[in-house]
């Protein structure tokens, strides 16, 4: 047991240092699929249940999620709640509004939701370097975001770059006039949904 846990720790240390070497001679680091392109349909409590699905092993063993969203309206608020209610785990989280509440406490699992652009309380911040957190951040995308020259240049990506960037990737798939959405994995724990805004009439 002993040798499996230093053959995976030894080539999880590879992995990190050829990671740096890459983006230190120029190479970008790429987002991982985690919920392919599809139609929000008419029924987007579908969402929650595909985010529920498909995040529950890293969703069950962190000891806290940080959701960031642009508001408190609009889907991407409501894409927390919609995960909950389909979160089928024995221990429901406790889930902590940041946006009306930023004080609010919690000894864990916790999912806390928390204003994206704003900085994360010290405590919190303290806990997403010491503890297994998940951070997820909900955003909407238009299909004809362009990418501009300081994304196409950045080694890792910040959000906006990844939106644009990944809004441009997905865009071939985008096969009806319908909104879509889908989700990526980058940096290890970080997953980003991105919801496509709706069209104005």
């Amino acid at each position: 047991m002993k040798t499996i846990a230093v053959v995976v720790g030894l080539a999880l240390m590879i992995a990190t240092l050829i990671m740096m070497g890459l983006v230190r001679s120029g190479g970008a680091l790429k987002p991982a699929g985690v919920i392919k392109v599809t139609e929000v349909g008419a029924d987007p409590s579908l969402i929650g249940n595909y985010v529920a699905t498909r995040l529950f092993p890293e969703l069950h063993g962190a000891k806290a999620v940080i959701w960031y969203t642009d508001d408190q309206q609009g889907l991407p608020a409501q894409i927390p709640w919609l995960t909950h209610a389909n979160y089928k785990a024995p221990e429901k989280p406790v889930v902590l509004d940041l946006w009306t509440n930023p004080s609010a406490e919690c000894q864990g699992p916790c999912w806390y939701l928390q204003p994206l652009g704003k900085e994360l309380r010290a405590d919190l911040a303290r806990q997403v370097q010491d503890e297994r957190v998940v951070e997820i951040f909900v955003r909407y995308f238009d299909r004809n975001e362009e990418v501009s020259d300081l994304c196409e240049h950045q080694k890792i990506l910040d959000g906006d770059c990844l939106r644009a960037v990944s809004a441009r990737e997905v865009k071939r798939k985008l096969k009806t006039p319908a909104p879509h959405f889908f989700m990526q994995r980058y940096l290890e724990s970080r997953f980003y949904l991105f919801i496509e805004r709706p069209l104005a009439n």
